[in-house]
């Protein structure tokens, strides 16, 4: 039996249709005038861009979402290397690297990233204030994406690289910094059986107590606390250390409840002042 759709709904689809027809006009008119033009690449890249977010967005086509993403991947390749040119590949890498982590195909989620980290990297070599977190976050998603692939080893020193990418700013502002510091030696510490694990989760504790004690600052941080105190908590379970074990669970639920305490006093501001 054939769904009645109503008036609007016919003419939303016709719109779709329309647009969808207007951008694929636009992306063969780039990319003639490209070939004598290189400086219509950026445009050629963004059109398709564009499409590959219809593709993906109105109609679900993930093959060709895919095929536009890496049209435009292609078209910014091939311009010349500015700044604003490089965080728009970097846009688009992501995209593919999301796409290849939905539908499973993690050994091309590795060469997204890797191609993430390069472009980031050059970017850092010429304003590394502005790019060294990012550095730094591209090699901890690297070293998640080892994890998934059961490539420990390569985790391991991508969690490291992570590390020593941070020590080089995280003193710069403690409050912004320090958290995804905490963060690595997280992630690096479940990569270890002990001791090595609970120096990398003692080390996170300390360094978002230190953040804590900040009044103005502590509920930023007690919610990640919670969880290095957790995980602190389930390798003294794991070695039989069951008094510490209990005493690093229960400081943990507790700054648990007192970050839903914060997250109620806010929500409940936030509607006063409405």
């Amino acid at each position: 039996m054939e769904r009645n759709e109503s008036g609007g709904e016919i003419l939303r689809r016709m719109f779709s249709r329309k647009q969808m027809k207007n951008a694929v006009r636009l992306v063969a008119v780039y990319a003639r005038l490209s070939a004598e033009r290189p400086s219509c690449l950026p445009r050629l890249a963004r059109s398709r861009l564009d499409l590959a977010r219809m593709f993906r967005d109105r109609w679900g086509d993930g093959r060709r979402t895919e095929r536009m993403l890496l049209g435009a991947l292609e078209a910014y390749d091939r311009c010349a290397g500015s700044e604003r040119t490089s965080i728009a590949r970097i846009g688009v890498l992501k995209e593919l690297d999301a796409l290849y982590g939905r539908t499973g195909r993690l050994e091309r989620c590795e060469r997204m990233r890797l191609r993430i980290l390069e472009a980031y990297r050059a970017l850092a070599r010429r304003y590394w204030l502005i790019y060294a977190e990012d550095v730094s976050v591209a090699q901890w998603r690297l070293g998640n994406l080892y994890v998934d692939m059961e490539r420990f080893g390569e985790a391991e020193r991508m969690y490291s690289a992570a590390l020593e990418t941070r020590a080089e700013f995280d003193g710069e502002d403690e409050h912004r910094y320090r958290p995804g510091t905490a963060q690595c030696l997280r992630s690096l510490g479940r990569l270890y059986d002990y001791p090595a694990a609970e120096t990398c989760y003692r080390k996170s504790v300390e360094m978002l107590r230190a953040l804590c004690a900040d009044r103005h600052e502590r509920r930023n941080h007690i919610r990640s606390l919670s969880v290095s105190l957790r995980s602190l908590a389930e390798l003294y379970g794991k070695i039989g250390r069951t008094v510490a074990a209990n005493g690093s669970r229960a400081e943990a639920d507790r700054l648990r409840m007192e970050a839903g305490d914060e997250g109620r006093k806010l929500a409940g501001a936030g509607a006063g002042s409405g």
